[in-house]
């Protein structure tokens, strides 16, 4: 015999989306509520898998004050499974930090806090399985120093599981309860239930995890968001990501490399249909466009741009899958024929014929002036790369065409 969990984190109720202007009314009453969407998406798991317990690891709430609406909401679904007998435990993070005492509304009785002066112990017996449950909720915003030292060691001959809004890797500076991994996993509890980070962090050699956001709030939170359902069988514990969002953070790149406006567009809604049919929810999309074409004057036109936008935008608000593209970024450069220029025999050709006499002396001498900047960065740099771009950027400034 063994147990089943849900372990969610990080679900922001009450907040909003980031990045997007002027949705079609039906559209924004879908945004606005994308979190609790998700958020019912996970009590249908929880009830359909029959789960013995869900975990909320942090920041459940956008802020310590959610509105009536949000508190009768989240009510309402943990009523849900209180009346099928799944427990809930729950720690505030750094946005929600002392949101129950800001409730109208009493918690059910399935549901479990953790205080912020000290570490919390529920015991409970699944099944044939004993587990200890700890926790330690934040008491303000920012929490400097590592919470972990206040944890107790568990029990050798019982499941242990800590819950913790935290920083794993955070230095000295991080406000969110800095812990280090190898803390974390020669702890001696075997799984710890984590919030703060937005991005899934699942790793076999590790005893900690993080879900992620339950749904994207902004560019930033791309691809798919939900919780871990952790499956406890045999002395072997088995989580497994379960994506709930209602609708999905995108960004494509799309090279247009001398294509006509009209493959331009072709290319874009392509891109569109592709999504739709690989996302089946609700998706917003930004796309960058990339490469050398002759299409400048019609990419940097606000106006076409708008239009653009527009015509594919029709017929999108009402659908289910819809796929809402609310940004074009033009990362194009003009077309250039760089052979052809130096052939002219004026000022610009006698440019690019010095660029080319560069040697290996001067690529050295190149690389002692941009070397201080890179010993700060991930970044490498081609010489020859450097020179490619210089002679576009050259010819481009040198014709008027750049500022």
């Amino acid at each position: 015999m063994g147990f089943s969990f849900v372990h969610g984190a990080d679900l922001h109720l009450g907040s909003s989306f980031s990045g997007i202007k002027f949705l079609p009314k039906e559209l924004h009453q879908r945004v606005l509520n994308a979190h609790l969407t998700a958020f019912e998406k996970l009590i249908d798991f929880c009830l359909s898998e029959k789960v013995e317990f869900l975990v909320l690891a942090g920041d459940t709430f956008h802020e310590p004050t959610p509105s009536l609406r949000m508190q009768k909401v989240f009510i309402d679904q943990l009523e849900r499974l209180a009346a099928a007998k799944i427990d809930v435990f729950i720690v505030t993070g750094n946005h929600d930090s002392g949101v129950f005492a800001n409730f109208v509304f009493n918690l059910p009785s399935n549901v479990y806090t953790f205080p912020t002066d000290q570490v919390g112990y529920y015991q409970r017996q699944y099944g044939q399985e004993a587990i200890d449950i700890y926790g330690i909720s934040y008491p303000q915003a920012q929490v400097k120093s590592s919470l972990l030292p206040l944890f107790p060691k568990p029990k050798s001959d019982r499941f242990s599981l800590g819950i913790l809004h935290c920083d794993v890797g955070g230095g000295q500076d991080s406000s969110y309860a800095p812990v280090s991994s190898s803390e974390l996993n020669s702890s001696g509890h075997d799984y710890w239930a984590l919030g703060h980070v937005h991005t899934p962090v699942l790793n076999s050699n590790n005893k900690w995890y993080y879900p992620g956001v339950l749904q994207g709030s902004h560019l930033l939170e791309v691809g798919e968001k939900g919780f871990y359902h952790v499956v406890y069988q045999d002395k072997v514990l088995k989580p497994k990501f379960i994506p709930v969002q209602d609708i999905i953070w995108q960004s494509c790149t799309l090279d247009i490399s001398q294509l006509s406006f009209e493959e331009v567009t072709n290319l874009i809604i392509e891109q569109k249909e592709e999504c739709r049919q690989t996302q089946g929810v609700g998706t917003m999309l930004q796309i960058n466009l990339v490469g050398n074409t002759d299409l400048n004057n019609w990419l940097d036109n606000q106006v076409e741009m708008q239009e653009l936008l527009d015509t594919l935008q029709v017929n999108e608000s009402a659908r289910n899958n819809f796929v809402w593209i609310y940004q074009i970024e033009n990362h194009t450069r003009p077309l250039v024929d760089l052979s052809q220029l130096q052939k002219q025999g004026d000022f610009l050709a006698e440019v690019l014929d010095f660029m080319d006499q560069l040697t290996v002396e001067d690529f050295a001498k190149l690389e002692q002036i941009w070397e201080p900047v890179l010993n700060t960065t991930c970044v490498t740099i081609e010489p020859q790369e450097v020179i490619s771009k210089a002679k576009l950027r050259a010819a481009l400034l040198l014709r008027g065409e750049l500022e």
